[in-house]
């Protein structure tokens, strides 16, 4: 409880700070989101391959995203565990 995260969510859903727990199984661990010289984002570099155990409350703002792990452009934020 308290540890933070930034982390991508596997889901379409819009997250705002203070948002109802979310599971760590929805979770992966990330950095930062790369942009090429044009402007364009890419994927969320290192991703995790499991999330952390617990449960998990948005810190940020996060902007839904794809739904399949190996095809979507991650939105990375803050998270921190509460329970």
């Amino acid at each position: 409880v308290g540890t933070y995260i930034f982390a991508t969510v596997n889901d379409t859903a819009n997250y705002t700070p203070g948002q109802s727990s979310i599971s760590g199984s929805s979770l992966r661990p990330s950095g930062a989101v790369r942009i090429n010289s044009s402007g364009n984002s890419g994927p969320t570099a290192e991703i995790g391959t499991s999330g952390p155990a617990g449960f998990w409350r948005c810190m940020g703002n996060r902007v839904g995203g794809n739904t399949s792990w190996a095809n979507a452009t991650y939105v990375a934020t803050l998270f921190v565990r509460t329970s």
